[in-house]
């Protein structure tokens, strides 16, 4: 190799690494520009973060102290965001479920300010503000907290941190409040099917003008449509052979699910008898659940009578020490859990005329056998009421999750005597059978003298969770 081609080679090999040495450069800068530009993100985030933590810091002893100021005296006018809000009224059409109103309502719903105490490490103001909205909705206040940095809007308006290009951060605090709750005003309300040989009767308060909106409503007939085309005969006994030919739907005031002897069905104290909705077969156990208690789950309820409430379990009829307790309480809800068997009366919750309000939740099916039940100034809610007794409900109303019955449909029923009359159906009450008739149909009597309910369900405090902090 001669001198010449020596120096290409060198020069060559100079510019190689020339090169490479300025991508590495190239690469080294660009890193470290990222690294610069996401350090710059994360101490922008850091401090929107800090703006929306603070703005929750001062709003939440706000709503504190007026919650206190309303709980002393309801109609106080100098809290800040909240005021009272009146109790739901029981709707006049007939349906199932329940209005339901937070005990409070918002005066106003933002509070926006800018943070100029709060600087950044070169002590330049880094335009830091929050933005809050409140909302009350299922009983409970949330209140959101944005933050951000690079605010340039005026303090106190409604825009703060809505400019482009605002670094943002959100907390989340909710506070439950409760719900202030009020059944539809049906007297007695099945989600399923009835089918009974039982006297019943819904009549009103004997001192209160109001009348139930309908008598029963209920959601499944006790006859599908498919059986026959026919419309409900209003001279229907089951001696003519007319009991098949009924559709529930097509006459909803007169037809009952499945009742042998209408004449047994009296509701003098209700706007109309009965009522059929096949709405509510279509729900679920837990959605029917649902619109009686403010979109609350059965689990949320639970939790509540375990708070401020009163829970049985196992399941019982409740002493009178409990049912003094639950009308005393914060949360008017006596939560019996699993099934109630009732082989003695049980009359405990029958008291006094004009007791506080009550929700008597039984998790579980009624299994009324001999004994008696009475209620006073109440609601009754249960799964489902195999009835061989009484019920008695003084000033309240009835709501079944499932069917009222003499047992579960499908089972085998077996008499006293040890004789099988087969699987229990939902029209056994329709049967030109008198077995079926006698044997599988809920038996005994039920009165319902209705009342307008009102129940105050306080939910377990969640403000004091650390976890209930939600940083996003």
């Amino acid at each position: 190799m001669n001198f010449k081609q020596s120096g290409v080679v060198a020069l060559t090999t100079t510019i190689v690494i020339l090169f490479i040495a300025t991508l590495g450069v190239l690469y080294a800068n660009k890193a470290s520009f990222l690294f610069q530009k996401k350090s710059n993100n994360n101490y922008q985030y850091d401090m929107a973060l800090q703006a929306a933590e603070y703005g929750i810091t001062e709003i939440m002893p706000i709503l504190a102290n007026d919650m206190a100021l309303l709980k002393a005296n309801p109609d106080d006018s100098s809290t800040v965001f909240l005021e009272k809000n009146t109790a739901p009224a029981a709707t006049a059409e007939c349906k199932a479920g329940a209005n339901a109103a937070a005990p409070y309502k918002l005066k106003k719903t933002n509070l926006a300010n800018n943070l100029t105490l709060i600087k950044s490490l070169d002590n330049t103001n880094p335009g830091l503000a929050y933005n809050i909205l409140l909302q009350i909705n299922s009983g409970k206040i949330t209140a959101v907290s944005t933050g951000c940095a690079g605010n340039t809007i005026a303090n106190g308006d409604s825009a703060i941190c809505s400019e482009t290009g605002n670094s943002n951060a959100i907390v989340r605090r909710v506070i439950d409040l409760g719900a202030s709750l009020t059944p539809a005003s049906s007297g007695i309300s099945s989600r399923g099917y009835i089918d009974i040989n039982v006297n019943v009767s819904v009549d009103k308060k004997s001192d209160k003008p109001t009348k139930a909106s309908c008598g029963i409503l209920y959601g499944s007939g006790g006859k599908d449509a498919a059986d026959s085309p026919d419309n409900c005969d209003a001279t229907i006994n089951t001696s003519t052979g007319k009991a098949d030919k009924w559709r529930p739907e097509n006459d909803a005031t007169y037809c009952l699910s499945s009742a042998i002897d209408k004449t047994g069905l009296q509701f003098t104290g209700a706007n109309s008898s009965t009522k059929v909705d096949s709405a509510l077969a279509s729900q679920s156990g837990d959605e029917f659940f649902a619109s009686y208690f403010g979109g609350l789950s059965k689990a949320e309820v639970k939790a509540a009578a375990s708070n401020n409430g009163v829970v049985v379990s196992p399941a019982a009829c409740p002493t009178t020490a409990q049912v003094a307790a639950v009308r005393a309480a914060k949360t008017k809800i006596l939560w019996i859990d699993g099934d109630l068997n009732l082989t003695t009366p049980c009359s405990s919750l029958f008291e006094g005329p004009n007791q506080p309000q009550i929700a008597v939740i039984i998790n579980g099916d009624v299994k009324n056998t001999v004994g008696q039940m009475q209620v006073s100034d109440a609601f009754l809610y249960a799964n489902n009421i195999y009835q061989n007794g009484s019920f008695k409900i003084t000033d309240g109303s009835l709501a079944l999750e499932g069917n009222w019955d003499v047992d579960t449909e499908g089972k085998t029923i077996i008499d006293y005597h040890g004789t099988s009359h087969g699987a229990n159906t939902k029209k056994d009450a329709l049967s030109t059978v008198m077995n079926n008739r006698d044997n599988k149909t809920a038996k005994g009597a039920l009165h319902v003298s209705y009342a307008p309910i009102n129940i105050q369900i306080t939910l377990p405090s969640t403000d004091k969770k650390p976890d209930n902090w939600i940083d996003f």
